[in-house]
């Protein structure tokens, strides 16, 4: 079960690195696509929102912001499906 404090103790651990972002539990995949200049995408899990785009995923150009906007998410029970 996701709790705050399971998500504060997440974020408290999440580094700069895909591997790490991989293990929030609020991440459904990654995509790492700054190779072709996509930047990070960050899919996140059901109902979870990212407060810069408010939809379900997370783009940024470089790892660090997309990790920094990964800490900010928040729960919408509106857009479960």
């Amino acid at each position: 079960m996701t709790t705050k404090e399971n998500i504060e103790a997440a974020n408290a651990k999440l580094k700069r690195n895909i591997a790490s972002v991989r293990r929030h539990p609020l991440v459904r995949d990654v995509s790492d696509e700054r190779a072709t200049g996509d930047g990070v995408w960050i899919y996140l899990k059901n109902g979870w929102v990212c407060s810069n785009s408010e939809c379900n995923a997370i783009s940024e150009d470089t790892l660090a912001d997309a990790v920094e906007c990964l800490k900010q998410v928040y729960f919408d029970p509106a857009t479960v499906e």
